[in-house]
């Protein structure tokens, strides 16, 4: 007579591959879970990678799965990323906006680049698709856009630079357009009048210092802005 088998264990073995899969785990390395995680999978049955799981009770040791929930902030999270990974693999070689909300450019006001959240941190959506979809970024690189639309999310049109790199590319482009002068909304000068306080500024004598100039233009400026002209710390493109 043979002894009976207990058939738990193996059944408990053919269930790890799926509850490491649900985690986001791979079956081919080790994956260490906190219990409550664990209890949530495999009463579920359903992924919750990036998804955070909560005690109701507030018992941080609890596993019992009827005092678990999701957090629905991290749902939401998991939502995006499940988003953007769809959206940057689209077979397309147009441009792939990111649908929600972007950052609006300082400039001109329009929607500029996306972020979302990865492993808890804030990261711009062009470097999210990149490293969601399994490629790295070298130490001190950015995730460039060839497209030079920092809303797209394209596979396609992304690769890896430098900042420098990046930058000059910008130039090139002509993508990194500063107003300079009477062009930037913000000046309070025109090109005629800070030529005049350079020619007239004259520090050890009375009436041509920086007080005196800046109370000769109304005081729209101050000293250290006149300082500031004269040493050629600001309206660089008139030395």
């Amino acid at each position: 007579m043979q002894p009976k088998t207990d058939n738990r264990s193996g059944q408990e073995n053919r269930s790890l591959p799926l509850v490491t899969e649900l985690l986001g785990g791979s079956r081919g390395h080790e994956h260490n879970e906190s219990a409550h995680r664990l209890a949530w999978v495999m009463t579920h049955r359903e992924p919750i990678d990036f998804i955070r799981i909560l005690q109701r009770c507030g018992n941080a040791t609890c596993f019992n799965p009827r005092h678990l929930e999701k957090d629905l902030q991290t749902c939401v999270r998991h939502q995006r990323l499940t988003e953007l990974l769809k959206l940057s693999t689209q077979d397309t070689d147009d441009c792939v906006l990111w649908p929600f909300y972007r950052l609006p450019n300082p400039r001109t006001g329009e929607a500029g680049y996306g972020q979302v959240y990865l492993n808890g941190r804030l990261m711009l959506t062009s470097r999210a698709a990149w490293v969601t979809n399994g490629r790295t970024v070298p130490p001190k690189e950015d995730v460039c856009h060839s497209c030079d639309n920092p809303g797209c999310i394209n596979l396609r049109h992304l690769f890896t630079g430098t900042r420098r790199k990046n930058m000059e590319d910008c130039q090139q482009k002509g993508r990194n357009f500063i107003p300079r002068g009477t062009l930037n909304p913000n000046a309070k000068l025109t090109e005629n009048q800070v030529k005049d306080i350079r020619t007239a500024y004259r520090p050890k004598t009375r009436g041509f210092g920086p007080k005196a100039l800046a109370k000769q233009y109304g005081h729209i400026v101050t000293e250290a802005t006149i300082q500031n002209i004269v040493r050629g710390r600001i309206w660089k493109h008139l030395l």
